[in-house]
């Protein structure tokens, strides 16, 4: 029997886009492993998998990247075909890059495209198993758009959304509303594009063995 792809993401948002179109495709297992991978330990029998995906969001450092662009990182060694994606480096921090003066400064430290805070973790879960990886992140900022750092109290360790702290932030300081409402838009156009990609990617891979299977941090 031929194994499994292995897809992680930390969001529930990012892996229920991802699970609408893959949910009838065989060969591959769905993982949620929280922010920062905080989820990755219980991820069992690796060596089961022939590939390991890392997919999610992320931020632009690269001004000429729009929102949806998918980036898939340069240092992937999950071989996929040529696509509607650019390769170069993810840049992988511990907590959100908030400012356009940090955008700038980033991208001119490390060239990287996009940023988030996740693909290097995974990358090195892959490794230390003997595990081919490949990383693949969609824009939802661009890099001439700030963010708003509490974003990241508004999900919870295994990535679902936290709406109390998300209300009671609302409710503080109203004026976050309209950034909030063009993030969520600009999330749903990224998440639809990485979502296609990982589908892309997936039939391009495709050596079928089994279902699709959602799965959150605490199923080992």
């Amino acid at each position: 029997m031929t194994r499994p792809l292995l897809i992680l993401t930390a969001l529930h948002y990012e892996a229920d886009a991802i699970n609408r179109r893959l949910r009838a495709v065989e060969g591959v297992d769905l993982r949620v492993v929280g922010p920062r991978g905080q989820g990755l330990s219980r991820v069992k029998a690796v060596e089961n998998y022939r590939g390991i995906i890392m997919a999610g969001l992320g931020g632009a450092l690269d001004p000429t990247l729009n929102i949806g662009d998918v980036v898939v990182d340069r240092d992937s060694d999950l071989d996929i075909p040529a696509g509607p994606w650019r390769r170069g480096l993810i840049h992988t921090t511990e907590g959100v890059v908030a400012t356009v003066v940090d955008k700038r400064a980033l991208f001119a430290a490390t060239g990287a495209l996009v940023v988030d805070m996740e693909n290097a973790i995974a990358r090195a879960f892959a490794a230390d198993r003997g595990a081919a990886f490949l990383g693949i992140r969609a824009v939802s900022d661009g890099a001439d758009e700030p963010l708003d750092p509490a974003t990241l109290r508004w999900i919870d360790p295994a990535g679902a959304l936290r709406p109390g702290p998300l209300l009671a932030d609302l409710c503080r300081r109203p004026a976050r509303i309209p950034a909030l409402w063009r993030l969520g838009r600009r999330s749903r156009v990224a998440v639809g594009k990485l979502a296609d990609a990982v589908e892309q990617i997936v039939h391009s891979r495709q050596e079928v063995a089994r279902p699709v299977r959602l799965a959150s941090p605490n199923i080992g």
